[in-house]
């Protein structure tokens, strides 16, 4: 092990560019394999493979993919994608949401159980939930009042 870390350490004295793509390859690793470890951990990561990524790009441009792609084919299939999947959405608005009104009744209960479980989760753990506040509609307030209170088990223990 102390051979690897020496190794890796010894790459930023002979080539930026091989260090920061080593970096980008191991953040991006950590990332992956500890992703389950919190919120704070998801939230860093990302960025630091970002800087990790931008360090390579800096040194390594010329040799890249990236700089192969042309650009304005990609943001134009991005802006397609994003209007075929508001377009065929019964309501646009709900089409950034989980599960809107318009969805089974079954599926809108489903989604408050996982929401309800998803809380008692979060205020087990001393972790403080968000959820965006939004007027919903009678269907939705049927549903839920339905379902209210009930979470997913495991063992006598809340799931996740």
């Amino acid at each position: 092990m102390r051979e690897q870390l020496s190794a890796f350490f010894a790459l930023r004295h002979t080539s930026p560019a091989l260090f920061w793509q080593r970096s980008l390859f191991w953040t991006f690793w950590f990332h992956m394999a500890f992703f389950a470890v919190g919120y704070g951990f998801r939230e860093v990561m990302p960025i630091i493979s970002l800087i990790c990524l931008v360090m390579y790009y800096r040194y390594s441009w010329k040799e890249s993919v990236l700089r192969t792609l042309p650009v304005k084919p990609l943001f134009a299939s991005l802006w397609v994608m994003m209007f075929i999947g508001v377009a065929f959405s019964i309501d646009p608005w709900e089409s950034f949401l989980e599960v809107g009104s318009s969805f089974n009744r079954e599926a809108i209960k489903a989604q408050a159980v996982a929401t309800t479980t998803y809380y008692k989760y979060c205020s087990a753990s001393s972790s403080a939930p968000s959820f965006p506040l939004k007027t919903a509609s009678a269907t939705v307030t049927q549903c839920v009042s339905e379902v209210i209170n009930q979470a997913l088990y495991y063992g006598g223990a809340i799931i996740f």
